[in-house]
């Protein structure tokens, strides 16, 4: 080999060496940069003619462990949707109270139970009216903030989908700009390694929002698809679309009320398995509509149980009106036994009594008529009137009441008093017209709030004479109650809670309890899944991570290799002037 040849050679150590040094200080570098993997140079030797000739860099090598990648987004997928679950049930945990909380719904529903049942010892208390009162107030004031801070994290969570599909669509375009860019440097032999970790980086962001697969064409072009095989990206991306709710109530549901996340015009919202979105759509339309079920079957059946009992009585003085809390618009109903109507004077005796005659039709209409009947042989003004289905009775200057008589509604209903049939004298007064949120209108009657002393405590009695009155210390109506509220009430299976018989304060203890035991739960999950998450994260980054000890210890390899290349150019350079020195001597 000719002295030019070896110098040749020696220069050809320098430069690539100090390629690789580049590489290697790159890895260094990014040691920490978030979806950066280690880029290897690729030592070639060089052959001209057959004949050694130095060293040349080859191919900057990316290594990625592909199946380990893709397990890293699925877990990271399922881990971001846990992730999204648990701060919905940590606020919902805030929101509604923990079963044993003093302020929770169940220790609410305790209070008026409790309230009730002291009411019985001496129903002429106002204090003890008013605290049954309160009490009834304040369940149903947490009834409606439940209902309504249940719908409020369900706007939420689809003001996050929209969010998420936005997030989505930009890496989607973001990889797209990015695959024109690998597909043209590969062309042109340019490395590419560092264009792929950004787009792989888009790609795991994407599986924050929701689950996707790959796969890589020879060119270097990345196709996407979602796990049910719709296109995100082939040439062009797929963007999702999904329009979010300016306000949602709980009749409002997907499909339907509520906007689909669409790509290409096919709905894929249901398609979606796992990632922030699945579990952002899950929450919407499954869990809190499930406790919007459950808060409504508690509400309903506090109303209706009450109602039918507190229509049974009066209180004392008895109230001037009775007013249906909703029309009456009659259906398959029958009525027997007798009805009576009395005017009562305040301290509880009868000013005019009569029977109300059966009238033509079980309807407002027909009923305000029969009262008429009735209290226009009284003499007094005292008359009743029909408002779109609302009975209205007017006892003048005499309180008013009425009992008696049996009413089956029909449609497999269970029957009831004809003042509970027709709404007249209600305690919990609402109507939500879906009939799927009354928890979000329930109140104690306004009236009732105003005046406690029109709680109804006792019930029209007659004396030996037949004549009718209700007592001082009548509490049989107030005993009633607070029976009904400690002793077990029928719940049909709804949301998540299977079907109970059980009192009022119970239930609203288990729809607290399965929603903390739901929430523990995915505490649990949570757990796990970042732990899972961690392990392979390390595991990735051994495989494909900067390892800074092992590059470092290749620093010094390259080092020496570049000393020994300079040691050759200073030799082969000290020969050449010997053999210069000898020309000229």
């Amino acid at each position: 080999m000719s002295l030019t040849s070896s110098l040749y050679t020696a220069l050809t150590g320098l430069q690539t060496n100090q390629s690789a040094m580049r590489v290697l200080s790159n890895n260094i570098t990014n040691a920490n940069t978030p979806g950066y993997t280690r880029k290897i140079a690729e030592l070639q030797s060089r052959v001209i003619a057959g004949t050694g000739a130095g060293v040349q860099m080859g191919s900057i090598d990316r290594y990625v462990d592909q199946a380990l990648q893709v397990q890293l987004r699925n877990t990271t997928s399922d881990f971001n949707g846990l992730d999204v679950r648990q701060q919905f049930y940590q606020r919902m945990q805030d929101m509604f109270g923990s079963p044993d909380s003093n302020s929770s719904l169940a220790a609410m529903m305790s209070d008026f139970s409790t309230s009730m049942t002291a009411l019985t010892t001496n129903p002429e208390s106002v204090s003890l009216r008013l605290d049954v009162v309160t009490n009834a107030q304040r369940t149903a004031q947490n009834l409606n903030s439940m209902s309504a801070n249940t719908q409020q994290l369900r706007q939420e969570a689809d003001s996050q989908i929209s969010d998420a599909v936005g997030i989505v669509n930009t890496q989607l375009q973001t990889i797209d700009k990015l695959n024109e860019q690998i597909v043209a440097a590969k062309l042109r032999g340019i490395e590419t390694g560092d264009l792929e970790d950004q787009r792989d980086l888009a790609v795991s962001k994407i599986s924050e929002q929701m689950d996707v697969s790959t796969y890589t064409r020879d060119n270097g072009e990345m196709v996407i698809f979602t796990k049910a095989g719709r296109t995100l990206l082939d040439g062009n991306p797929s963007l999702l679309v999904h329009t979010p709710a300016s306000s949602l109530q709980a009749a409002v549901t997907y499909p339907g009320g509520i906007d689909g996340i669409t790509v290409n015009g096919a709905d894929i919202t249901d398609e979606i398995g796992s990632g922030k979105i699945a579990a952002l759509v899950d929450l919407r339309d499954t869990t809190l509509p499930n406790m919007t079920a459950e808060i409504n079957q508690l509400a309903t059946g506090l109303r209706d149980e009450v109602n039918k009992i507190h229509n049974q009585g009066t209180g004392l003085p008895a109230p001037t009106t009775l007013t249906s809390s909703r029309p009456q618009t009659g259906n398959a109903a029958s009525l027997t036994g007798t009805v009576t109507v009395t005017l009562l004077n305040p301290d509880g005796t009868a000013a005019f009594s009569g029977a109300l005659p059966a009238p033509g039709t079980l309807d407002a209409a027909g009923f305000a008529a029969a009262f008429n009947t009735v209290l226009s042989g009284f003499g007094v003004g005292a008359s009743a009137s029909n408002n779109a289905g609302t009975v209205m009775l007017n006892g003048g200057t005499y309180g008013v009441a009425i009992t008696g008589g049996t009413v089956d509604p029909g449609g497999g209903a269970a029957t009831t008093n004809l003042s509970d049939y027709l709404h007249l004298n209600d305690f919990f007064v609402g109507t939500d017209p879906t009939g799927v949120d009354l928890a979000a209108v329930i109140k104690v009657r306004d009236d009732i709030q105003t005046n406690p002393s029109l709680l109804s405590r006792g019930a029209l009695q007659q004396d030996a004479a037949l004549n009718w009155y209700v007592g001082a210390g009548d509490s049989s109506v107030v005993t009633a109650l607070a029976a009904k509220l400690t002793t077990g009430t029928a719940f049909a299976a709804t949301g998540n809670l299977p079907a109970a018989s059980t009192s009022f304060a119970d239930y609203a203890a288990n729809i607290l309890s399965q929603n903390a035991s739901a929430a523990a739960q995915v505490d649990n999950d949570h757990s796990f899944t970042e732990s899972l998450k961690s392990q392979i994260e390390s595991r990735f980054g051994s495989e494909s991570g900067v390892n800074t000890d092992e590059e470092l210890s290749n620093m010094i390899v390259l080092q020496n290799a570049y000393a020994a290349s300079g040691r050759i150019m200073t030799t082969v350079s000290q020969m050449f002037d010997v053999l210069i020195n000898l020309g000229n001597g």
